[in-house]
């Protein structure tokens, strides 16, 4: 995109005035050939010629200043009105972002929470077995030692206990396969957890930890080096979601 109506242009080469060049050669040929300075008449000719040295670096620099003040006055212009353009637009992505993050955070909890009953399900799942199991084994024991009377309805329950336990394992077996549980992700956009903290005390912080501080806590060594899984006096760690949008 444009950001300016306004076309720049600028030489793509610099390049310094002949005469310029032809000045400072001249200083320095005048210069070069003091090599001794053995009496009053050659230091004042040294000390002359340091001053017309001195002279036109001054004024080479001043030069130089004319020259790029109008640029960097420009660059500033440039880097506020970029900035006044944005602003409303970061603004607004830091607002979506928001939202974004809280919508995955929700999610987290979802899948967290779909998980604890999902393995609640197979544990109750894994109970349900085995007590059919044992009915099983009771009714096929009860079937062996039947009498002639009751050996046909003991087969019978044999046989039911036999299938409720079938049902059962098949039924485990389902709730163990069955896909986990995963978040609902945004398209273009990735979230990921961000390392926040906050000072307990930072005097306890500091004798625990004194890598971690300056005069204040230092938010890089905090983020470079900690983990949530930290337990450290004066210290407070935790995560928070951050949405970053791709293009």
């Amino acid at each position: 995109m444009q950001l300016t109506n306004e076309a720049i242009s600028l030489p793509e080469n610099y390049s310094v005035p002949i005469d310029a060049t032809a000045f400072r050669d001249g200083l320095l040929i005048e210069s070069r050939a003091i090599v001794l300075v053995g009496d009053a008449q050659t230091q004042d000719h040294a000390a002359s010629m340091g001053r017309e040295i001195q002279k036109h670096l001054k004024e080479v620099e001043e030069a130089r200043i004319a020259l790029t003040s109008p640029l960097l006055s420009a660059q500033r212009r440039l880097m506020e009105l970029k900035q006044a353009h944005c602003e409303p637009l970061e603004a607004e992505k830091k607002r979506l972002g928001g939202l974004v993050s809280g919508f995955q955070l929700a999610e987290a909890q979802r899948v967290l929470e779909e998980e604890r009953q999902r393995n609640a399900e197979i544990m109750r799942l894994h109970e349900e077995r085995e007590t059919a199991r044992r009915a099983a084994e009771e009714a096929q024991r009860a079937a062996a030692a039947a009498t002639e009377t009751n050996e046909i309805a003991l087969d019978i329950a044999a046989g039911m206990a036999q299938e409720q336990l079938a049902q059962a394992e098949q039924q485990t077996y389902a709730a163990i396969v069955a896909p986990l549980p995963e978040p609902v992700k945004a398209v273009g956009a990735s979230t990921k957890m961000k390392l926040c903290h906050e000072v307990t005390d930072i005097h306890a912080l500091y004798k625990a930890r004194p890598e971690l501080c300056e005069i204040k806590v230092k938010p890089s060594a905090v983020n470079a080096i900690c983990k949530i899984t930290d337990k450290i006096p004066g210290l407070k760690l935790w995560q928070e979601p951050v949405t970053i949008f791709r293009r």
